[in-house]
């Protein structure tokens, strides 16, 4: 049996993953952005609403918890999240899709191959 020696590029044409794309990208970080927000959003209303509200409205995180709970319901907890959710996505995606690309800059400049580890330092510097 005879072995067999190929160049990078007639490797590269038959390699059966998956390429990166921005796309994937995106999408991901939309994703990411959204979950996160749908977990976030419950805290940051009840902050608010103890920041904004008079001081005899609630009588502390539980009692706004409950207040909100017993009068709005489980939407309650979601009210105005359309545009925070958008913000969220949005950020997300851009935050993935730079992080990515700098990473493959870094690996074409040192010469490394996409399933090659970054030193500490590129990452850092990837973001």
């Amino acid at each position: 049996m005879e072995a067999e020696f190929h160049t990078v590029s007639e490797i590269a044409q038959h390699d059966p993953r998956p390429k990166a794309t921005g796309v994937g990208d995106l999408a991901f970080g939309s994703l990411a952005g959204m979950m996160g927000k749908f977990v976030e959003y419950p805290f940051d209303t009840v902050k608010v609403r103890l920041q904004t509200s008079e001081s005899q409205v609630f009588s502390g995180t539980l009692d706004c918890l409950k207040q909100t709970w017993r009068n709005e319901g489980f939407r309650g907890f979601y009210r105005g999240l359309t545009s925070p959710l958008v913000g969220a996505m949005a950020e997300n995606a851009i935050a993935f899709y730079a992080y990515n690309r700098i990473q493959g800059a870094i690996r074409s400049a040192t010469g490394a191959r996409p399933e090659d580890s970054l030193s500490l330092p590129q990452l850092f510097l990837s973001g």
